[in-house]
């Protein structure tokens, strides 16, 4: 996600992803530093720098389902 006051924070679960994916997710976190919305003038800007950002928005949304369980799930308290 991005913050409006400029910080990117990221989750761990990206690490299992494919790296096109990856920096899909960091391309659309980045082009929120200029356009805080997903308007149009948003998906433009991404698709200068992500021609393909369509494809992998699909694929990012069927690449979650194959993270490992153990990565979603936070430790108890205690371990």
């Amino acid at each position: 996600s991005c913050s409006r006051g400029g910080t990117i924070s990221l989750n761990l679960r990206l690490m299992f992803l494919d790296p096109a994916l990856m920096r899909h997710v960091m391309l659309h976190e980045l082009c929120h530093m200029e356009r805080m919305d997903h308007s149009k003038a948003f998906w433009a800007l991404l698709e200068q720098h992500d021609p393909d950002w369509r494809n992998h928005r699909r694929m990012l949304r069927a690449a979650w389902k194959r993270i490992p369980g153990w990565v979603a799930c936070p430790l108890a308290p205690g371990m």
